[in-house]
């Protein structure tokens, strides 16, 4: 299941099917006919499960990390964090290093 968003109005997060939603599709993943049916009741995006977002306080509903934006965003974070680090080595500001 993919994190779909958070519903504000009932404070539930709505996760989806990535077979199925044509926004959260992933490659490789299929699901047969027979499955679909018996499973999600044949339904055009296939099943959705709504969660109370009390039942799953470790999601930050500021920036839910389930989404394909946190991901794109936390991809940014890791290479700046890799340029801070180079720089600090290269001006010797690493922690423990003296300049002397």
């Amino acid at each position: 299941m993919k994190l779909k968003g958070l519903d504000e109005t009932k404070k539930q997060y709505v996760w989806t099917c990535p077979v199925f939603d044509p926004k959260y599709k992933q490659d490789g993943l299929s699901c047969t006919e027979a499955c679909h049916i018996q499973c999600c009741s044949g339904a055009q995006m296939g099943r959705t499960v709504r969660i109370q977002q009390t039942r799953s306080p470790q999601i930050d509903p500021e920036f839910p990390q389930h989404l394909p934006s946190f991901k794109t965003k936390y991809a940014e974070r890791t290479a700046i964090e890799r340029v801070n680090s180079q720089a600090k080595e290269w001006l010797s500001l690493k922690e423990g290093k003296s300049t002397s």
